[in-house]
């Protein structure tokens, strides 16, 4: 079944994206596309219920395990699916419940400053505490709140400020758990923004700034100002943005930084996690200066992604053209609100022909892997209704 209705899809894409034009810029997908798009992101969100990606079966655990970035993206990925189709609680519940096992796995601990702070384990993996990956969890968390009422939406905030405070005070060391002694993970500069370290690797803290950390922290600074409107985390998420872009090199890509050295390996899957804390800043901060300036200093990343598409219509070389649906999802959203390109149009429609293609969707990871899916599935959501994976509209 799902051949068949990847074979209809792709039909209609090759019909409706040429036929764009700067007036009708904010129409990037007709209606008709709109609702063939609508159904295979339900498709994959019946996906994730269905197998449980990640899930040890032996032991029956019914939840999204794993990295937790990817548990976050997922969980995101839902609340998507149940705004955007028709009767589909059960994946806002899904993502819900989620929620309530996130909170409970956090470690409740004293900061340096003596306050109470949480942090989380990554479940797999060499990191013990992975900033970067909590924080894109954190994320997901913040979302959920819009969603949840009473006494879970109280635990659910109580959490990320416990969350906050560790990534502003950092820890001290605690019995029993593995933690150094970390004043703050926060590394300011007055002059470039503020960026993040790492975590806790092999019971050594990370030093220096993280490209990783920075973009998924700031990231969740948007988030947790949108709930709280507290201004201190406006300017954390609006000083991630900032360095990130300081730290781009002269072609437009954006070098991924960890512990003073620079990790080459990996272009698209550092702008991935870089693209959300720029869309996060764009659509949650209030800040109509800062936002226009997120579109003009996206210029050069922007020529930089359409130079590395190749010929099939991904993005990157090797593993890394997996994170393609984040680079297709940036061009989009930068089509949609700055001068209008007809290169992205025909950017889009590459990527997408390739995507939406029976054979090679299945190779691509659709509905195989859990990382692979969460990417898709967060990119069908934005093109469907810019946005909507950030705030509830």
């Amino acid at each position: 079944m799902r051949h068949r209705f990847l074979s209809q899809i792709g039909a209609y894409l090759c019909l409706f994206i040429f036929v764009v034009n700067p007036l009708q810029a904010a129409k990037l997908f007709d209606k008709s596309a709109k609702k063939q798009l609508t159904a295979y992101l339900d498709e994959s969100c019946q996906w994730i219920l269905t197998e449980n990606p990640g899930v040890d079966k032996e032991k029956g655990n019914k939840s999204i395990d794993g990295h937790l970035a990817v548990q976050g993206m997922l969980a995101r990925m839902l609340l998507a699916g149940y705004e955007l189709t028709k009767d589909n609680a059960r994946y806002r519940d899904y993502a819900l419940e989620w929620g309530d096992r996130f909170i409970r796995a956090q470690e409740v601990v004293k900061s340096s400053q003596g306050n109470e702070a949480g942090f989380w384990k990554e479940p797999a993996g060499s990191w013990e505490v992975d900033l970067a990956s909590s924080s894109a969890a954190a994320v997901a968390l913040a979302r959920l709140v819009e969603y949840a009422d009473g006494a879970r939406k109280k635990s659910y905030q109580s959490a990320l400020e416990r969350y906050a405070r560790f990534l502003l005070e950092g820890v001290t060391p605690q019995p029993g758990e593995g933690l150094v002694a970390v004043d703050t993970w926060i590394s300011s500069d007055a002059s470039s923004g503020k960026a993040l370290r790492r975590g806790i690797t092999g019971g050594k803290a990370s030093q220096e700034p993280s490209t990783l950390a920075t973009a998924a922290s700031s990231s969740f600074w948007s988030h947790l100002y949108r709930l709280s409107g507290n201004k201190e985390y406006r300017e954390l998420a609006s000083g991630g943005v900032r360095w990130i872009f300081g730290t781009r090199k002269g072609m437009g890509d954006i070098p991924q930084l960890e512990n003073g050295d620079e990790n080459g390996g990996w272009p698209v899957a550092t702008f991935s996690y870089c693209s959300e804390a720029f869309l996060a800043g764009f659509y949650l901060l209030d800040d109509a200066s800062l936002a226009q300036s997120i579109l003009q200093d996206s210029e050069p990343t922007v020529r930089w992604l359409l130079r590395i598409q190749d010929d099939r219509g991904v993005f990157g070389e090797g593993p890394d053209h997996y994170r393609s649906p984040a680079a297709a999802n940036y061009l989009a959203w930068y089509y949609l609100n700055s001068k209008s390109d007809e290169s992205i149009p025909q950017s889009l429609d590459k990527f997408f022909r390739i995507l939406l293609n029976p054979v090679h969707s299945q190779s691509f990871g659709v509905q195989m892997q859990a990382s692979t899916t969460a990417w898709v599935g967060l990119c069908l959501a934005e093109m469907i209704k810019p946005g909507i994976t950030f705030k509830k509209n």
